[in-house]
Formats: C-alpha cells, structure tokens, sequence
C-alpha cells in the first residue's frame, strides 16, 4: 500500500476521532469502566414509532462518545469512569453541532439542540458503577393542512423513568426472548444494577443525576 493509501485512511480515522464513537455494551467495572442506561421514545401523529434515529454526545475531558437513544430499547454503554456531559453531535472536525439530527421513517429533520440539557450538571459515572441518564422524548407533530412538522425533544431523567431503565434491564437478564448476547451483557452487570435501582429508589425528592445550574 502507498503512502496517499495509508495517508487517506489516517485522515479518515482522525477524523471519526474527533467526531466520536459508540462505546461498547461490554466491558469490567473492575477495570475502572463503569455504563450508563439510555432509551428513545419518539411519536409521530400515526404513533409512536421505532423507525427513527436520535443520538447525542457524551462527553468528558479525555473521552468523546455518540450515544444512540435508540427508541422503545433500553441501551447499556460501558464507558471509563469519569465526569461527563450530554453534548451536541460533532462534525468531522470537532465543530459542536448547533442542531440536533431525527430521522424519523426516513425523513431527516433538524431542530434547535435542546437548551434544558446543556443547561444539565456534569454526570458521574463511578468504577463498577451503573447510571441511568433517562429517556429521550421526540414528540413530532403536524396540524391539520399542514405540511410542515415541530418537534419537541426533552429528556425525561426523572425518578420513575430512571427507574423503569434499569428494571428493564434486570428484566432482560431472565427473558429467553431476548438475544444470549445481550443477557449476558446484563448478567455482567447485576450488582452494579441492583446498587442502581437501591440508589433510584432512595432519590426522595425526584432528583435526576443531572441537577439544573443555579442562576
């Protein structure tokens, strides 16, 4: 292979590397990775639908990953412990989105990235630790005569949808229905999953591991 080859495929990876990657489901908290849970939701006038796509950054000072929220599935990421954030997609060179991409059935469709989640605290994600950052809404509505869509996006990190992600995810340890790959994936999981749920379920007063700045 020649140097213009080698150089090419070089640019191409420094290029995703700045742009981010999607971390892996697998991994040992022992090693000083710990995982996040995320879900989509998105609804259309017809319903809702799985035939879409949405992902957002997250991002910490040495690491940069694209996180799909992808809908009706709860998605266990496994990434080194650490202080994140959710961000806007990024560009081939690094450039921070100002929009954030829904395909929705094929069709592409862009709004304002959602100021209520840059306006998020930093996450900590601990070694051997699990946290469930929320569901991601996108609510795509037309009025009647009209050809033109609004989308609303906000991310429900609530208690209770906190909650329901890492149930649903304990849940997929004991159901034959889902694939061995992704049981296992749990199973390796299963303490970090029940130090979660306890620590969900000890949140009084409604609070998300993103807390709103003060002003």
């Amino acid at each position: 292979m020649g140097m213009r080859p080698l150089f090419a495929l070089f640019f191409v990876a420094l290029l995703a590397g700045c742009q981010g990657s999607i971390p892996p489901s697998r991994g040992d908290g022992r090693l000083g990775y710990g995982a996040i849970l995320v879900q989509g939701r998105v609804a259309t006038p017809a319903g809702e639908t799985r035939r879409a796509r949405v992902a957002l950054n997250l991002e910490s000072d040495d690491h940069r990953y694209i996180i799909p929220f992808t809908p009706g599935t709860t998605s266990l990421f496994v990434v080194p412990a650490g202080t994140y954030r959710l961000m806007p997609l990024r560009g081939p060179f690094g450039v921070t989105e100002k929009t954030l991409q829904i395909v929705i059935e094929n069709r592409v469709l862009r709004v304002p990235f959602p100021r209520d989640v840059l306006r998020k605290d930093p996450l900590e994600v601990g070694p051997d630790r699990i946290v469930p950052i929320g569901v991601l809404n996108v609510d795509a509505e037309r009025d009647p005569g009209d050809r033109r869509v609004s989308v609303k996006i906000k991310l429900d990190d609530g208690r209770d949808a906190r909650r329901r992600l890492v149930q649903d995810k304990i849940s997929s340890m004991m159901d034959a229905r889902v694939p061995a790959a992704q049981r296992e994936e749990a199973i390796n999981w299963t303490k970090a999953l029940d130090q979660a749920l306890v620590a969900v379920e000890a949140d009084p007063d409604e609070r998300a591991p993103y807390k709103p700045r003060s002003r």
